[in-house]
């Protein structure tokens, strides 16, 4: 899948930390503590599958994961360079 919409984005961000509420594309969605260690390997896992792209651990970074934009902007890249 070449188009990354923030909508899909924010989808599998939903689904991931299991639909908490007040979760919304301004979250800090590690400082709001809507992912752990498992919903952030879960959602790395969504974005693979659903985007059809692998993460490097380097992407792995908690400042890739922090809002809906900087999510986002890593799929973008990693889409880019497929």
């Amino acid at each position: 899948m070449n188009n990354v919409t923030k909508d899909d984005v924010m989808k599998l961000i939903v689904k991931c930390a299991e639909n908490k509420p007040g979760i919304d594309k301004s979250t800090d969605y590690i400082k709001d503590g809507y992912f752990d260690s498992m919903s952030m390997m879960n959602l790395v896992s969504e974005i693979e599958d659903y985007f059809g792209i692998e993460l490097e651990i380097e992407d792995i970074e908690p400042e890739n994961f922090v809002s809906l934009d900087s999510i986002f902007e890593m799929i973008n890249k990693k889409v880019g360079q497929n």
